[in-house]
């Protein structure tokens, strides 16, 4: 039996390498301009000059001079890099970036230029792992990866620290899913946890809060379903918990310490401490509001963050619903999707101003828009399943009829 294991194991490598090598190269595709030339840049907005790209240098430079960057002196007579949280200081992917060579001091443009694909490539993976523990097939997948690192939030974002949150959305579901099934083993939750840790190492705390409450559904659904097995599913979330806490910890530590003494702009005539709520009204006007919707099918119309994913991305997404809802997949990302989009809508719906009235932390995210990535990973999950329906339906009536029609 160990024999043929590895047998299959052997055949089946070359494939998955194939599709690895495969959607790394249409991810170089999409971005070709920008890493296949010299005349295009992602480095030319304000906060990417004024703000990202002193943090990564002041970084890049410590590490090739042997230290660890900690502090900044150059702003407000000095303030720690970890402690500021948005520098993404703590988050593997900057590691990466500042310890490679520099030219005369200075990173250079062309690893900069790459480090933003390669931020892209790992959310196609990473969704791709995704679709393939939803059992669809290695084409589909390819779909739902590329539809997620390449479209959406993703494929509209320049802001490192966002993107570094949103790459890891997929694994976390990935392992929680496992978590949450019927062949549950301890290692899911811990892995989980870790990806999710990893999230808030990004440098900013909205995607890893609206990750979190998306996590939370997982669980309470699962409970929800057995809820005979409710010690099981207490002990992972606890290890779930301790994993994220533990690598998360790195990140929140300093930032809880520096934001009690720090002030922040949202919006307002003037910044706000720690202690301060943020208004409603903040929230209110940087929500996806309902005329976005359209934006999900239609291009450029979007309200403070893209929901453009293609009609073809929605109309595989509905027809996976439509066809395929007694998979026990299709009805947990249906909700993940609606879920997150009502409440991305933010003043726009109800939904959006319980969850800020009652929970912790919801406040802090002043911007319920970028909820919008949790729709995506739920749509490319959905549109790989509903790739895999035309295939397994196909004889199907009532669905050839529907496929034609979409």
């Amino acid at each position: 039996m160990s024999s043929y294991g590895n047998r299959v194991w052997y055949r089946r490598t070359p494939r998955r390498l194939m599709v690895i090598a495969l959607l790394a190269f249409i991810t170089v595709g999409f971005w070709w301009k920008l890493v296949l030339t010299n005349q295009y840049s992602w480095l030319d907005s304000p906060d990417i000059v004024n703000q990202v790209m002193p943090w990564w240098q002041l970084q890049a430079t410590s590490l090739h001079s042997g230290t660890f960057a900690l502090w900044d002196p150059y702003l407000w007579m000095g303030q720690p890099l970890l402690g500021q949280g948005i520098t993404g200081a703590a988050t593997p992917t900057n590691w990466i970036l500042t310890a490679l060579p520099l030219r005369n001091g200075w990173l250079r443009q062309s690893y900069l230029h790459w480090y933003f694909v390669l931020l892209h490539l790992l959310g196609v993976w990473f969704a791709y792992a995704l679709c393939r523990q939803l059992r669809a097939s290695r084409f589909a997948s390819a779909i739902g990866g590329l539809l997620f690192g390449c479209s959406g939030y993703m494929g509209t974002t320049d802001w490192p620290q966002m993107l570094n949150g949103a790459i890891y959305i997929p694994l976390v579901l990935l392992f929680l899913i496992r978590a949450t099934g019927t062949e549950a083993k301890p290692s899911d939750a811990v892995f989980s946890g870790t990806f999710y840790g990893l999230a808030w190492l990004s440098g900013h705390h909205q995607i890893p809060i609206f990750l979190g409450l998306a996590v939370a559904a997982f669980w309470l659904v699962a409970i929800a379903r057995e809820p005979s097995n409710w010690r099981r599913y207490a002990f992972y979330f606890s290890l779930w918990g301790v994993f994220a806490g533990l690598v998360a910890g790195l990140q929140l530590l300093p930032a809880l310490e520096y934001g009690r003494l720090a002030r922040r702009w949202v919006g307002l005539p003037d910044p706000v401490g720690w202690s301060d709520i943020v208004p409603y009204s903040i929230h209110s006007h940087f929500s996806l509001q309902l005329r976005a919707l359209y934006g999900l099918v239609f291009p450029r119309m979007e309200v403070h963050a893209n929901p453009y994913m293609g009609v073809a991305a929605v109309s595989l997404a509905a027809l996976a619903i439509a066809s395929r809802w007694r998979n026990r997949y299709v009805p947990l990302f249906a909700g993940l999707t609606l879920g997150a989009l009502f409440f991305s809508l933010g003043g726009d719906t109800v939904f959006h101003g319980i969850l800020y009235a009652v929970l912790p932390l919801i406040e802090k995210a002043r911007s319920p828009s970028m909820a919008i990535v949790i729709t995506h990973i739920g749509i490319a999950g959905l549109a790989a399943l509903g790739a895999d329906s035309l295939k397994f339906n196909a004889a199907k009536p009532a669905t050839r009829t529907l496929s034609l029609v979409l």
